[in-house]
């Protein structure tokens, strides 16, 4: 399974999980302003080898099977500035079936423990990569493709258009900027515009 990894003492552990039993989550997208697991310590981190994007055809959570919307997810190559959460050893293995239920309604992710720097030295963390392999995977959309699939997809958490604004959003309140998200979020204001 591409969960898990072995530890320095040879036992597999879901990705993320340290030998300590702290989880550590690196967030790029909503689980930045909606984490929905018990938080010890956030930091502002950088991951290298995977970059955000709209790559990801949305059939649950922000779209249907018949008009899917977009969400994002992380694609090899560049770099992403994200928000690295710790999460207490206490509450930790419930945080993993949380996320892995939120985050893998469908196969279009693989939980995957990328290296990051931590507030004392190299952590890794779990994320969810897209994986390229997948229908799912729409690839890189023009900024005009990505708003048109956006703009009037709604899914089980709700419309599209609130991902895009609420993550651009919580994306500036930690002064991560973002150029592509930012031209994505203002094409798809200016096609709701009365």
């Amino acid at each position: 399974m591409a969960d898990l990894r072995p530890d320095a003492n040879g036992q597999n552990r879901p990705a993320g999980l340290g030998g300590d039993g702290r989880l550590w989550v690196f967030a790029y997208g909503s689980l930045i302003w909606k984490p929905e697991f018990d938080i010890a310590s956030s930091h502002i981190t950088r991951i290298h080898g995977y970059h955000r994007d709209f790559c990801l055809h949305s059939i649950e959570h922000r779209g249907t099977p018949e008009r899917s919307g977009l969400v994002l997810g992380l694609a090899p190559g560049g770099a992403c500035r994200g928000v690295l959460f710790e999460v207490p050893a206490r509450s930790a293995l419930q945080a993993v079936a949380d996320l892995d239920e939120r985050e893998l309604a469908t196969t279009a992710y693989i939980p995957r423990a990328l290296k990051v720097m931590g507030p004392h030295g190299p952590v890794f963390a779990r994320a969810y990569v897209c994986d390229r392999t997948h229908w799912q995977f729409a690839g890189r959309l023009s900024i005009a493709q990505a708003a048109a699939r956006i703009v009037g997809a709604v899914g089980r958490y709700g419309p599209n258009e609130d991902y895009v604004i609420q993550t651009v959003k919580a994306l500036r309140e930690r002064a991560i900027h973002d150029e592509r998200l930012e031209a994505i979020a203002a094409a798809v204001e200016h096609a709701m515009a009365p």
